[in-house]
């Protein structure tokens, strides 16, 4: 059986390409069929010298609704992946509080990732099944925690997701914290 460039993607294997990480990501994401999300994509050029890595491929899922969730993944010219699961700036938008901190509200910094790893990923995130706890300050968002259920955090990891450790195993409730902070759970709409 003769090998694939995409069957080494994202291994240790040899480096993977923009053009590697452009074909699985659109071939993923036109398979799904998927309304009211945008697919956008970018080769950047510039650098930041004052960052440890290099993204050389930048893939963006965006959803109209605030209620599904916002997906940012790059490529670093080592090879690896970075995950970004939503904005804190959407999730204050959706919260109404305020949100004095830019950035994703979570995910993960360039990793060696399977390309099986990638996709189990990118169907939880799809299919609704990471959710935010969120912790607001006096109406400003502070903390943020992904999570999922005990058994689609087992399902990710049995699918080759190995990086799951900024993924909590969700907890029955959240409930008010103290007096001016607050808990929410952020569920999200499956893309479909």
């Amino acid at each position: 059986m003769q090998s694939t460039a995409t069957d080494y993607l994202f291994r240790s294997g040899p480096k993977m390409l923009p053009a590697d990480a452009h074909e699985l990501l659109s071939s993923w994401f036109t398979s799904k069929k998927f309304a009211y999300i945008s697919f956008r994509e970018s080769f950047p050029t510039t650098h930041d010298p004052q960052d440890d890595y290099r993204v050389i491929y930048e893939a963006i899922f965006e959803p109209q609704a605030l209620d599904k969730a916002r997906i940012e993944v790059w490529l670093t010219d080592k090879g690896n992946i970075a995950f970004g699961f939503e904005t804190r700036q959407r999730i204050a938008a959706r919260l109404s509080v305020a949100c004095w901190r830019k950035g994703f509200a979570a995910g993960h910094e360039p990793l060696t990732l399977s390309r099986d790893g990638v996709l189990a990923l990118l169907d939880a995130i799809s299919d609704g099944k990471l959710l935010l706890n969120v912790r607001t300050f006096f109406g400003v968002l502070d903390g943020i925690v992904a999570s999922m259920s005990e058994d689609d955090h087992q399902d990710l990891k049995s699918a080759g997701y190995n990086r799951i450790s900024w993924i909590a195993v969700a907890r029955e409730r959240i409930v008010p914290l103290k007096f001016g902070i607050l808990g929410a759970r952020v569920r999200f709409r499956p893309w479909q």
